[in-house]
């Protein structure tokens, strides 16, 4: 380890308490993200609330910031020439949910974690890569470029904080991305999200399922009328996939799944085709909503793109990926917010005409929510990820490659852009399968992640700063 190191090594060991207080503070702000536009606060009061407390942060530590119009914002460190390198990452979350053997806005730091919502994704790297920011500038690393750190606040609102930032700053020479896995992830699947909704009648009062597009649920409930919750309790008596209790008039039933990422779905199980078998198994649907269940039974019980025409993978980028997000139903219609996770060289286009088109053939009216086409990686680009594939791996003792992924990040808006860690996907998380990561209840972020991410971060700095 050379002198420099040992020196971040020292300053991180000094600073780390008071990070991961920032850190805490700034999970304990619920900022799930809300689409306000028009308003001052454009995703929300919790996110605006976020924003406020990480800005006045920045302020404390000495740092210039600026407020995109509570799109987002940034803090700056001047180098010698007006020529920057940008680090993004966000402070909006996804709803918490009811799964949670934590306190998901009440953070704690247990066993070399800290558990909360947002710790993981992406609240422990913002506050890092601020600190990142004090540490170059304790350290008295002067570099030729200005370092911009940009803190978003809509990229669970399909990144528009992204689109209004372009307005209000240049895009930075190389913008590195603190919201992957390290070393470097080098392209991103295509991600379309639309609504399918048909009508649905007869007993079925409500089905309700999921609390945001980019999540596969843990959970649904549907509501009978119609039927007495002795007859219902009958007909289930030997169905050990459901629970069923009196609710009012109605009968509820429900079913439970493993939820996850919809980025990442092979390892979850929808509750959603689950239930509506149960239904249908069991005689309990009837009139219109026996076609809508069958919907949700068949479309969803896999997760690899067939029933919208899209059964297709490669070496580079696996499989195309669907899942069914949310289920709701308003005045006897049933509304099914999907989102598909796309590879190329399927294009935008083509994803959406062959999804509307299978949508249609199943009786569903399509409405298209949003549509950001894959991410592939520059030629440019190229040496410069090995190279950081290169400084990750020392710093972590590992021996990772460059990946590509289902996720969706800041990469997708901005030019020469690359997701850079802090998170690690080769070892193991605490809560096992179905809790601790980003989207799943007890959300954790390994305390070492962030502290080798500083350090990672400055050394990378430090050599991209002559090379860009």
């Amino acid at each position: 380890m050379d002198k420099l190191e040992r020196r971040i090594d020292e300053w991180m060991e000094r600073h780390l308490p008071e990070m991961l207080t920032h850190i805490k503070e700034l999970i304990r702000i619920p900022s799930i993200a809300k689409n306000a536009p028009g308003t001052e606060h454009p995703f929300g009061d919790g996110c605006a609330d976020a924003l406020d407390y990480i800005l006045s942060l920045a302020q404390t530590l000495g740092f210039s910031t600026r407020n995109y119009d509570y799109y987002g914002g940034s803090a700056r460190l001047p180098g010698r020439t007006e020529r920057t390198i940008g680090f993004f990452a966000h402070l909006d979350t996804t709803p918490a949910g009811a799964m949670w053997t934590f306190q998901p806005f009440d953070p704690v730091v247990r066993d070399g974690y800290i558990i909360g919502r947002g710790a993981e994704d992406n609240k422990g790297a913002a506050v890092t890569i601020l600190y990142m920011l004090r540490c170059l500038r304790d350290l008295e690393i002067l570099l030729d470029h200005t370092i911009l750190v940009v803190f978003g606040c809509g990229k669970k609102s399909r990144m528009e904080d992204m689109d209004h930032f372009l307005l209000c700053e240049p895009a930075p020479d190389l913008s590195l991305i603190a919201d992957a896995n390290f070393p470097v992830c080098t392209g991103e699947k295509g991600s379309l999200n639309f609504e399918l909704s048909c009508p649905s009648g007869g007993r079925l009062i409500d089905f309700h399922a999921g609390l945001a597009e980019s999540m596969v649920p843990h959970q649904a409930f549907a509501l009978l009328d119609g039927v007495s919750y002795e007859e219902a309790r009958k007909c289930l008596e030997q169905d050990t996939r459901c629970s069923i209790v009196p609710a009012g008039p109605y009968v509820k039933i429900a079913a439970g799944g493993l939820g996850g990422h919809a980025a990442f779905p092979e390892k979850t199980h929808s509750p959603i085709p689950v239930l509506a078998s149960v239904l249908l198994d069991n005689g309990l649907a009837d009139g219109d909503c026996t076609h809508a269940l069958r919907y949700l039974r068949d479309a969803y019980e896999t997760c690899y793109g067939a029933p919208f025409d899209l059964d297709v993978r490669d070496e580079t980028y696996g499989y195309t990926t669907h899942v069914c997000g949310m289920v709701r139903m308003r005045g006897g219609v049933l509304y099914q917010t999907v989102n598909v996770r796309y590879i190329p060289p399927v294009d935008a286009e083509t994803a959406e005409r062959l999804t509307r088109r299978a949508a249609e053939r199943a009786g569903m009216v399509y409405r298209k929510l949003s549509n950001t086409p894959p991410r592939t990686l520059e030629p440019q680009m190229q040496p410069i990820a090995a190279m950081l594939t290169s400084i990750s791996n020392r710093v972590t003792g590992r021996h990772l490659h460059e990946y590509t992924m289902g996720g969706g990040t800041y990469a997708k808006k901005l030019p020469n852009a690359l997701p850079f860690g802090p998170n690690r996907s080769d070892l193991p998380m605490p809560f096992g399968e179905g809790r601790g990561y980003g989207h799943l209840p007890d959300e954790v972020m390994r305390i070492e992640n962030l502290t080798d991410g500083l350090k990672v971060y400055v050394l990378s700095l430090m050599r991209l700063d002559p090379l860009v």
